[in-house]
């Protein structure tokens, strides 16, 4: 009877007189042990340059399944990579040392370990499940979007789970350019598009702040938003920070909102004047803007002045109008008509 390789592990399960005086060999029983052996302690390091399958064949160390931890490195990768792996129960320790968040798939299902980040993936041959360790410092960023900074300044998609600013100097960005998928790989584009539905002139503010170094930061306000095809572009202003956030580095990306603009109030009723100061015939309490020695001021107790360059011309008071001693003209008339109307 020939042997048969077990579901998971693919240790050899010995055939009845099969493999006969080849125990002690490493393709016999015996290389049981050295698959046991790689599935408890081993460690499998695999450089990535883009989707990958890993290795699944009977009675060999050489799986890249059986290994109980899997170390990522970058080898040259330019988008977020998927890990095939098979639909049979499983379970490993990762360590992502990659700037993309890395996708295990078993071809029905898939969950993510986030960049940079390590953390256990599991599978019961249906679903994938992930889950991302706990850091320090993680409890400063509760509530923000997980994203790795890119020092690229061009205006376009960042890639998957990428963040960047249109200027190196981060201080003097005035355009954020995030991608629809997060650090996790998940869709946030809806969240994103919400950024600027305030009614105010400034939407909110956008707070960068690297996880690596929680005192580097840096806080824009928000005045639009271009939804384009796989990112967003946000229209903002430097406000405050501290420090550089560094390429590839992981950062959290939260989000204040500000108020809706209120409705405009009724207009008032047409206010009095009850007190101006008294003035003089120089200086009148009631002047022109161009023409600040000419005007009305209150020359006496119940006696209000005209003046015009500086110089007394007429009076109002319970006599009625006292042009001071000068001849009233045509030219006079509309003017203490004026002041007779006004007073």
């Amino acid at each position: 009877m020939a042997s048969n390789p077990t579901t998971i592990g693919k240790l050899r399960k010995q055939g009845l007189g099969d493999n006969l005086n080849t125990w002690g060999l490493s393709g016999g029983l015996n290389g049981n042990f050295d698959l046991l052996d790689d599935a408890i302690f081993g460690i499998e390091v695999m450089s990535l340059t883009g989707d990958k399958t890993l290795t699944s064949a009977n009675y060999t160390t050489d799986n890249e399944i059986a290994p109980r931890v899997h170390r990522y490195t970058d080898g040259g990768l330019s988008a977020a990579p998927t890990i095939t792996i098979p639909a049979t129960e499983n379970w490993w320790f990762i360590n992502n040392t990659t700037a993309y968040a890395i996708t295990y798939s078993n071809g029905s299902d898939t969950a993510s370990i986030s960049a940079n980040r390590d953390g256990l993936v599991w599978t019961d041959g249906t679903t994938v499940y992930a889950l991302d360790f706990f850091e320090s410092g993680d409890q400063t960023f509760v509530g923000g979007l997980s994203y790795v900074f890119s020092t690229t300044t061009t205006d376009s998609d960042p890639g998957s789970g990428f963040l960047r600013l249109d200027n190196a100097t981060q201080s003097s960005a005035t355009g954020i350019y995030i991608d629809d998928a997060d650090g996790t790989g998940a869709d946030v584009s809806g969240y994103l598009a919400t950024w600027d539905d305030s009614t105010s002139t400034v939407k909110g503010h956008i707070i960068l702040r690297s996880k690596a170094t929680p005192a580097t930061f840096h806080v824009f306000s928000v005045t639009s938003l271009t939804d384009n095809t796989g990112y967003m572009d946000f229209t903002v202003s430097y406000v405050d920070g501290n420090g550089t956030i560094a390429n590839n580095d992981p950062i959290t990306v939260t989000f204040i909102r500000n108020g809706d603009q209120g409705d405009k109030g009724d207009k008032g009723d047409a206010g009095s004047i009850t007190n101006a100061g008294d003035g003089s015939a120089a200086a009148p309490g009631f002047a022109f803007g161009a023409d600040t020695d000419t005007g009305a001021y209150r020359s006496g107790d119940g006696e209000v002045s005209i003046s015009s360059n500086g110089t007394q011309v007429g009076a109002f008071n319970s006599t009625g109008l006292d042009m001071k001693g000068k001849a009233v003209t045509n030219a006079d008339i509309p003017v203490a008509f004026f002041f007779g109307c006004v007073m």
